[in-house]
């Protein structure tokens, strides 16, 4: 079976060139978990600070202040913007979204990503899918995972893949971030400053559209630490980050 697409030019359009004095709310949006019976869990830590209008939006969270003490996805995310409506996926296209990014944390260990980072995010809550890139200024990451959604997935449906991309990297050190998705052939690719460096192939469901993402996020598990019998999380202790994007761009190509 044939198990890469032959395209024509991928063009790329600008999604936000972040020229507005504030985000614009055409454009994003903060992300919200649902939780059933109508409720949700809102993606917004206090302490965030949006700076945006030069052609580039800078969002810092320092320190870090929001946490849920029982659902590991609401502890995740501390800020997430979402696109405020979802890039819809032909059954032949390859979705292509462009992004040049930088991280800055503060009082984190460098050496940790999960403690402190910033996203460059597809998701789809109706798939459970999400593509990522994560960032902390010292390491870059290729995330895939398929969420435990009650109602969708269970604990044989529901994964996590995560890459240490070997890429020379710095705080405050720009890279263009590439991620495409063929859903004719069921493949997702990472790309780095021009360079193909994580491929996933055959991912088990199909997806019709997904959302893009501004996040900063911490991803440590939900804990019952001896002798307390409650769990609780374990992501706070006084860290934050600082995530820069610009440029952020998105394609579909028709799949040849």
């Amino acid at each position: 079976m044939q198990e890469t697409a032959n395209t024509t030019a991928i063009e790329l359009k600008i999604y936000d060139d972040f020229k507005t004095p504030k985000l614009n709310p055409t454009k994003w949006v903060t992300a919200k978990l649902p939780l059933g019976d109508g409720n949700f869990w809102e993606y917004y830590d206090p302490n965030t600070v949006v700076k945006t209008g030069n052609g580039r939006c800078e969002i810092t969270v320092n320190p870090f202040s929001r946490s849920h003490n029982q659902i590991q996805i609401a502890d995740n995310p501390k800020t997430l913007f979402a696109s405020a409506e979802p890039v819809r996926i032909g059954k032949d296209d390859i979705l292509t979204v462009s992004v040049d990014i930088a991280a800055i944390a503060h009082n984190n260990n460098p050496h940790d990503l999960y403690d402190a980072f910033i996203t460059f995010n597809l998701f789809d809550f109706n798939s459970g899918i999400v593509l990522d890139f994560l960032l902390n200024g010292n390491l870059i990451y290729a995330f895939y995972e398929r969420l435990y959604i009650p109602g969708l997935t269970d604990e044989t449906t529901a994964f996590t893949r995560a890459a240490d991309l070997a890429v020379n990297t710095k705080p405050g050190q720009f890279h263009n971030l590439i991620m495409t998705y063929d859903r004719k052939f069921d493949t997702a690719l990472w790309i780095v400053d021009g360079q193909p460096m994580y491929r996933v192939p055959h991912m088990p469901v199909k997806v019709d559209q997904f959302l893009m993402g501004m996040g900063l996020m911490t991803l440590k598990p939900i804990a019952a630490p001896f002798p307390y019998y409650f769990p609780k999380s374990t992501s706070l202790h006084g860290q934050g980050i600082t995530g820069i994007w610009s440029n952020y761009r998105v394609g579909l190509t028709p799949n040849s």
